[in-house]
């Protein structure tokens, strides 16, 4: 028997009907996205390499995506890079005096910390970001350091703080 309109067909029919077309859309676009989440997700906790980390970002949803299998490289595209907000950036910290820019250790400590935690960076990354703020001799002092696979962000500020003190002014 056909039904000329949806609303004539009987309400046993209709839940059959939908949950084929639930089906169907999970399996076609829910499903890659959460596939896709859950990519990034594992990206962010494991950290990042640089601050200016490019988000991968698919550019469609590819067969293998469709059956829940992860995405080949030449499926991902690079669309834009992370940008710093401009109160998320340090004064630069170079370990020597400056009468124009008078930068307390602690202080510069404390927003390095919280700008880590705010901007979510783990590992490698809070070790990055660190290190793009900081020239001449903190640098120096914290270069070999900051390289070895076994630093992280806390080892570092703790370099910084014993060398330069935690209420030393310095530029």
């Amino acid at each position: 028997m056909s039904y000329p309109y949806p609303h004539h067909v009987p309400e046993e029919n209709l839940i059959n009907l939908r949950s084929s077309e639930i089906s169907e859309l999970y399996h076609q676009s829910i499903l890659p996205l959460c596939n896709q989440v859950q990519r990034l997700t594992n990206q962010m906790e494991q950290g990042v390499s640089s601050p200016t980390r490019s988000v991968k970002m698919e550019t469609g949803v590819s067969q293998s995506e469709q059956r829940g299998e992860p995405m080949h490289k030449e499926d991902h595209v690079d669309i834009f890079p992370q940008v710093v907000a401009h109160e998320m950036k340090l004064r630069t910290f170079s370990g020597t005096p400056d009468n124009l820019n008078q930068i307390n250790v602690g202080e510069w400590i404390a927003e390095a910390k919280r700008n880590i935690r705010l901007l979510g960076y783990k590992g490698r990354g809070s070790v990055n970001y660190i290190l793009k703020f900081l020239t001449g001799p903190a640098q120096k002092r914290v270069e070999k350091l900051a390289w070895s696979d076994s630093c992280d962000s806390e080892g570092v500020l703790a370099v910084l703080k014993d060398t330069y003190g935690e209420n030393l002014t310095l530029g």
